[in-house]
């Protein structure tokens, strides 16, 4: 049963929505895999695997299974001390991007070459991958080249994602297809078909979720404890104002409020623009919340 709720929150990433935008403002991100940095530097390795991940976060969404990735590659260059009033430290740092996917392994490379000053030759290599992501030449013109990088794979090779979904439903491996579908979004031509092949895993999930896990909730509701009406919410969450159990749905978040002894923070809010969203049959807002609270 595990496998079929993991299976809808694959299908989330699918598609990503801005919270409280128009209805014409939606907008979708590529979903990126950011691969841990190779180097020997293991320290700065680290240092430069975190800050992509948070910062390129912005942009996209930032997943460990997804079909798009980015590798990158520290080489720490040569080190040259200064002695005068203060000693400094100065390193040139490459920073070797690889852009690729798991589909048709088309790759790309982009380099950025900077430098660094510290007090030691480790403070400077950190100093020097800090201003890879001040520098104008740096983490904007990789989000540029990785964007175009994205855009050209759909845009040349949409169908080939496509034709790979297909052929693990019809293996019956829905997890598999719904990762390859979550690359393509609304700009690409081949979006229409990712719609049709989505229907049939979020059809089936309804039926699936509603029989094995409405009953699940039902059970923590009654329970009446602050961390199992929390774990609700969340679960409830997965629960679309269009499944047969929606209305049971809708009646347990009801329940949830009103056993909910603190009415604020951050369960109590999304389960107030849940019981909105189920009132006014908003399939659209109900995807809205799942993208934006708990896929952000």
């Amino acid at each position: 049963m595990k496998i079929k709720i993991s299976l809808f929150t694959l299908f989330c990433f699918l598609s990503i929505f801005s919270f409280g935008q128009e209805e014409s403002d939606v907008f979708f991100k590529h979903n990126l895999m950011v691969k841990n940095t190779q180097s020997e530097n293991r320290n700065s390795a680290r240092n430069l695997t975190s800050s992509l991940r948070k910062r390129l976060a912005k942009n996209f969404i930032v997943h460990p299974q997804s079909y798009f990735f980015l590798e990158s590659h520290i080489e720490v260059g040569e080190s040259k001390k200064i002695e005068a009033m203060e000693s400094y430290t100065y390193t040139d740092l490459t920073i070797t991007f690889q852009f690729g996917n798991t589909v048709n392994k088309n790759y790309k490379q982009w380099v950025y070459e900077g430098k660094g000053k510290g007090s030691s030759e480790y403070d400077a290599v950190n100093k020097g991958i800090a201003s890879f992501f001040k520098s104008p030449k740096g983490l904007k013109i990789l989000k540029a080249e990785l964007d175009s990088y994205i855009k050209s794979e759909l845009s040349e090779n949409c169908m080939s994602f496509i034709e790979q979904a297909g052929a693990a439903l019809n293996e019956k491996e829905p997890k598999k297809a719904a990762l390859v579908l979550s690359v393509i979004n609304e700009k690409s031509d081949c979006y229409a078909r990712k719609e049709a092949l989505e229907k049939q895993i979020i059809d089936q999930h309804k039926i699936d979720y509603c029989e094995a896990e409405i009953q699940k909730i039902q059970v923590m509701v009654n329970a009446g404890q602050y961390r199992q009406l929390n774990s609700a919410v969340y679960k409830l969450l997965l629960i679309p104002p269009d499944a047969p159990c929606a209305q049971q749905a809708l009646d347990l978040s009801k329940d949830i409020g009103e056993k909910m002894t603190r009415k604020e923070g951050k369960a109590y809010d999304l389960l107030i623009k849940y019981q909105g969203m189920h009132s006014n049959y908003s399939y659209k807002d109900w995807r809205r919340i799942y993208y934006e609270e708990i896929l952000k």
